[in-house]
């Protein structure tokens, strides 16, 4: 530790602090940054807080995004700006002024670095570029996505960025746009294609990457016409492809707009416009789920998409991409255990569990025959006092596991594409579960992403010689992917192969994880209902 501090007292005395680079708006102010992490300490450059969009406020607010045009002549950018406003039930936090993004790059002079734009994840109704935690929390713990060591050590240019959630993302009219959020990152994209050589960066060369609703992003990034030409590759961690209707989306937001005086559909934009985000947060009654279903979701609109985004992907009407898709082996644990905090689920709770499942992944007014539903509790054995377990592991293979492999079987026919499940918790995990009071066990949703970007202290970790390890194999193969499309020889591609990457201490390949499960719901729900626009989760 003494050794590091050291080199780290020593690299900022090394180099100016401040690095500017010539914009179309004028000079914006970086700075080096030194991170000490779980290796050497890395070097890189960083620009903070640096706004691509107008403010959607007032008549910009459930609107298209609007081009950033100011000219401004030096602007410092050392701060990551404001997290677009989240939260609900009284509670709100953020600012509408919010459409910013963030670049780091190696401390070099090299050009035409691969680029790597990462789209954070919180269900469409939290997070922020810079913090899976927007708000009074440690910058040390919240700072998940800080890309310096990757940058760094990678050579890439990296950008994380902030869009709208909740119902200023996807609050949806009978006139209009909608998908303001996923418009707010199509801005972005189209700022950096103008931009990203003032950093190094090749315009060419474009690779986005998210988790959970930020994988859910990339796939909608992928099937949707007006994100064409912005990537060229796109990675995927933890996505579901989820997306409403254009009349459940619509009717979820007039039920919003009654609670908050503007129900003459007429007005109704107008009239929500002149309310407060503390007005508008109060009156949005989402509950949380254990199903990982969000309550406010992209919308098959007619301009981004003219059908379910499944359905365009296995019908190969999608932006001709590369994609590397994957999830984590127990990703339901994390919306089971806190649904069921400090409760059991008992058998009689757990068939009201499943019906209420089964709602979720089936279009309205259907359901299974009796064979399927046997066949579903065959599977999935009621466990006596407590079915938090079994409840886990069903959602786990019905949302991520299973969904992921169809997709990796439709989408490798006609495109290179990579699949991989990362299996790895580690010993610390225990300090950060007892922490929020709840016990979230095996490798549940969130745990790679500090092997990505080499953050183990927001997950309170001092990682072993094999986890450290772990993170540089798994950030060689994120940016190899970036680079050269490919994550290296050692990890085959699915089209070729059928073979899935398995991380951990001691990597493997594997096929047909959970094969038996993943065709009952292959078979039960996504065949028989692929073509029902109201699947909202497959």
């Amino acid at each position: 530790m003494a050794r590091q501090l050291w080199l780290l007292a020593s690299a900022a005395a090394a180099w100016p602090l401040d690095v500017p680079a010539e914009t179309s708006f004028g000079k914006l102010v970086g700075e080096v940054s030194v991170t000490a992490g779980e290796h050497l300490p890395s070097v890189c450059q960083r620009w903070l807080g640096v706004p691509y969009a107008k403010a959607p406020v007032g008549s910009r607010r459930f609107a298209t995004p609007e081009p950033w045009e100011e000219h401004w002549g030096v602007r410092e950018a050392k701060k990551h700006g404001s997290a677009c406003p989240q939260g609900a039930n009284k509670s709100a936090v953020g600012s509408e002024d919010c459409l910013f993004l963030n670049i780091w790059r190696p401390k070099s002079t090299e050009k035409d670095l691969a680029v790597m734009v990462f789209i954070h994840g919180g269900g469409f109704i939290s997070g922020a570029g810079d913090s899976a935690f927007p708000g009074p929390v440690p910058a040390w713990l919240s700072n998940t996505y800080d890309s310096c060591e990757l940058a760094a050590r990678e050579h890439v240019v990296v950008v994380s960025l902030n869009y709208r959630l909740h119902h200023l993302g996807f609050a949806c009219f009978e006139e209009g746009t909608t998908n303001f959020g996923l418009e707010d990152q199509q801005a972005a994209l189209r700022w950096l294609q103008a931009e990203l050589k003032a950093f190094g960066g090749d315009p060419a060369q474009v690779t986005i990457f998210g988790e959970s609703a930020g994988g859910d992003s990339v796939l909608l990034h992928g099937a949707s016409r007006k994100s064409t030409g912005l990537f060229r590759a796109g990675i995927v961690e933890s996505g579901m492809l989820g997306a409403a209707t254009r009349q459940k989306a619509t009717q979820q937001t007039e039920r919003l707009a009654q609670r908050v005086g503007c129900a003459e559909k007429s007005s109704m934009r107008d009239c929500m416009r002149k309310k407060s985000i503390a007005e508008l947060a109060a009156a949005d009654d989402f509950q949380f789920n254990p199903y990982g279903a969000l309550p406010w979701s992209p919308v098959i609109d007619e301009v981004h998409f003219q059908q379910h985004p499944a359905t365009l992907y296995k019908q190969g009407k999608v932006n001709d991409v590369p994609l590397m898709l994957g999830s984590n082996t127990d990703d339901a644990n994390f919306f089971v255990y806190l649904a069921y905090i400090n409760a059991t689920l008992p058998d009689a709770k757990y068939e009201a569990f499943v019906e209420g499942l089964l709602k979720e992944v089936l279009p309205a007014e259907s359901s299974l025959d009796s064979q399927e539903l046997a066949r579903l509790y065959e599977l999935y054995p009621k466990a006596g006092d407590d079915n938090k377990a079994v409840a886990g592991r069903m959602v786990t293979d019905a949302v991520f596991t299973c969904k992921g492999q169809d997709l990796a079987q439709d989408v490798s026919k006609r495109r290179d594409f990579f699949h991989w499940r990362f299996d790895h918790r580690s010993s610390c995990i225990d300090s950060l579960t007892h922490m929020f009071h709840v016990n979230f066990p095996g490798v549940f949703h969130t745990l790679e992403l500090p092997y990505v970007f080499d953050t183990p202290t927001t997950n309170l970790c001092i990682w072993s010689k094999e986890e450290r390890a772990l993170s540089s194999r798994m950030q060689k193969m994120w940016a190899g992917f970036a680079k050269n499309m490919t994550p290296g020889t050692e990890f085959p591609s699915y089209a070729k192969s059928k073979q899935s990457f398995v991380f951990s201490t001691s990597d493997a390949l594997e096929e047909d994880y959970r094969k038996e499960y993943c065709k009952f719901w292959k078979d039960a729900v996504y065949d028989k209902y692929r073509s029902e626009e109201e699947l909202i989760l497959v």
